[in-house]
């Protein structure tokens, strides 16, 4: 469904999209129709400055994720990385309570848990517990393979 509310805005903008571009950005835009427009925008921007064109490829994508730090596989976000890694760093992957991981990234508990969390829970980064947030294996993966 993702996919084609990002194939319908593309054609909005006047952009010729390939399949599997549409796919990434769906896969990096965490399954919310309204961060999938604002990357497809990006990307659409990015292709523009690179190559001229208002044409969305794979390749085109998958740099253009990359260089906003999105990883085009998972679509994890430099935000999400960062929670991540304090979990996994700072709290020994956990569990750690909200408030203590959101005193560690400046951020209001509330941010913490409408913005950062959702996205992490549902793809299985991270366990809600009564004592607190906890890393998955999924976690430690993301978070060695950025290396921070």
């Amino acid at each position: 469904m993702l996919r084609q509310i990002i194939v319908t805005a593309a054609e909005k903008f006047g952009c010729e999209l390939e399949d599997g571009a549409a796919m990434i950005i769906a896969r990096a835009g965490k399954g919310t129709p309204r961060i999938a427009i604002h990357l497809l925008k990006r990307v659409i921007d990015f292709a523009i400055v690179e190559t001229g064109k208002n044409k969305l490829t794979k390749e085109i994508t998958v740099n253009a994720l990359k260089k906003m730090g999105i990883d085009p596989e998972n679509g994890l976000h430099p935000q999400d990385i960062k929670y991540l890694s304090v979990l996994v760093n700072r709290f020994r992957g956990g569990p750690a309570g909200v408030r203590s991981i959101a005193n560690v990234l400046n951020e209001d508990t509330r941010t913490i848990e409408d913005v950062y969390e959702p996205f992490l829970l549902r793809y299985g980064y991270i366990i809600r517990t009564p004592r607190g947030r906890v890393a998955t294996a999924l976690a430690y993966r993301a978070v060695y393979k950025y290396g921070r």
